[in-house]
């Protein structure tokens, strides 16, 4: 979820609005508006995809809380990846120990399924 400053929305709008006159309305997701003093109506929906969820302190505990189906999918998904591609591995990293570019791969790959299935991605 990204922040965005009323101002900069206003000053953006504003712009958007007087260069193309047959724009009448501009849909933001994923986006948190701060401060006060917007110039145009706003309407505010939520998005599935723009929820924000509070993650366990561990994976070990995340893991705990799956239901015994979606742990069941997930074994049956490794051993159909381990089947097609043999040499492959998984291994798990927490928190910090992430790069921003492990990051920007996982977020490509997530994109790349959107893409696949049609939909939008963030």
């Amino acid at each position: 979820m990204h922040a965005i400053e009323a101002s900069h929305l206003n000053k953006f709008a504003q712009a958007l609005f007087r260069e193309y006159k047959k724009v009448d309305a501009i849909c933001l997701h994923a986006v948190r508006i701060e401060g006060d003093g917007l110039t145009f109506p706003l309407l505010r929906t939520e998005f599935s995809e723009d929820y924000l969820l509070s993650l366990p302190d561990s994976a070990e505990a995340w893991k705990a809380s799956l239901s015994s189906q979606t742990l069941e999918k997930i074994r049956y998904h490794y051993r159909r990846s381990c089947r097609k591609q043999p040499d492959l591995s998984f291994r798990q990293i927490e928190g910090s120990d992430m790069s921003d570019t492990q990051f920007d791969r996982i977020l490509q790959f997530s994109q790349a399924r959107f893409r696949a299935k049609a939909s939008h991605s963030i």
